[in-house]
């Protein structure tokens, strides 16, 4: 955890969480914000500015070890959501190389990264699986691949991870890293 919090304070990013940790909460203990935050709105299509639609929670998207992965929908992308219940399932016993996008929805670098990825995720659609795994809620995985900073894109091939690209990248970037281990598939 002192590496982890050592990433952020040399990315500049623990000056901003702490700002946004002593934020006021609203009525719900969730922090107050003027409006839905872009990550919402993308993860959430129906979304809405307006107040009444506000007040109705978002079903839960967590699967169950029982159910299949849910699909996180970006702009006809699609992004897989990896846990440690499914990544079994999904990642090792794949066919298709996988990329997996560790982070955290309070990473700011994150969800710059976010519309990249779904990008990739598009560009790459038969080639390859790409998948989101949320460090906080899933801490096996996140230990399995030595997570100490995020945003980390893995490559997975075969069950075996390949290359690793850590911190905020550009999409030409994740491309090259993918179309080099893509030719040998």
């Amino acid at each position: 955890m002192k590496g982890f919090m050592l990433t952020l304070l040399g990315a500049g990013l623990l000056p901003m969480l702490i700002a946004c940790a002593a934020k006021p909460a609203n009525e719900n203990g969730a922090q107050a914000s003027a409006a839905p935050s872009a990550t919402a709105q993308q993860h959430n299509p129906s979304a809405s500015t307006n107040s009444s639609s506000a007040a109705t929670p978002a079903p839960s998207s967590t699967p169950t070890p029982s159910s299949p992965p849910s699909a996180i929908n970006t702009s006809a992308a699609v992004v897989l959501e990896i846990t440690d219940a499914n990544y079994e399932d999904v990642v090792t016993n794949s066919q298709l190389p996988v990329l997996l996008d560790f982070g955290a929805a309070w990473s700011a670098p994150n969800r710059l990264l976010a519309p990249k990825v779904a990008a990739i995720a598009n560009d790459y659609a038969n080639k390859l699986k790409v998948g989101k795994v949320n460090v906080d809620d899933n801490p096996a995985t996140t230990k399995k691949f030595k997570i100490n900073a995020i945003p980390t894109l893995t490559l997975i091939k075969n069950g075996v991870e390949v290359e690793r690209i850590v911190g905020a990248t550009s999409k030409d970037a994740i491309g090259r890293m993918i179309d080099k281990h893509l030719d040998n598939h």
